[in-house]
């Protein structure tokens, strides 16, 4: 049933509203159809990242601690949650760890987004602990330590990394 006239008073729905295609949407904040105040992507779930090493090798993650939860709304992923590395025999290089989504790329750099990680039981490999560095165009990003000095180091240590980032996708 389609509707033509919208009451002044709204509408009220006494249940779910459900979209005949999954491009439809919702125009927000507007009395016509603009694009940008389009919101068709709404999503919650859990991303199990893989681990590895940059420069080869895979780690090995805790079976209870690897999961992290995920809202998208729009092209903006908020992932959080926390993974314990427990191996990472046969790695080299910063940690590697995949997003459920790819980050967006573009020509002006604001693709790349990082993030001071809070750990536990991680020895950092920097004087000023550990960040997380989406890569643009890609679905997963690095940990590397940040010294005091400006400088980074590997960063690829056992331990409790507690993830918290917010990004956008293409």
């Amino acid at each position: 049933m389609a509707v033509t006239t919208i009451p002044t008073a709204g509408i009220t729905f006494n249940d779910n509203v459900l979209f005949s295609e999954s491009s439809k949407g919702v125009y927000l904040g507007v009395t016509s159809a603009t694009a940008a105040n389009l919101l068709e992507d709404y999503e919650e779930g859990t991303h199990s990242p893989t681990v590895t090493g940059d420069g080869g090798g895979t780690a090995t993650l805790n079976s209870g601690s690897n999961t992290l939860a995920y809202t998208k709304i729009g092209r903006t992923v908020h992932l959080t949650g926390t993974i314990q590395v427990t191996s990472v025999s046969g790695c080299s290089g910063n940690m590697r760890m995949t997003l459920p989504f790819t980050c967006l790329a573009n020509s002006n750099g604001t693709g790349f987004h990082g993030v001071m990680v809070p750990l536990f039981t991680v020895n950092a490999a920097g004087d000023l602990g550990v960040a997380f560095q989406l890569e643009p165009g890609s679905a997963s990003g690095l940990f590397f330590g940040i010294n005091d000095n400006g400088a980074t180091s590997a960063q690829l240590t056992t331990g409790y990394y507690r993830v918290t980032l917010t990004y956008q996708t293409s």
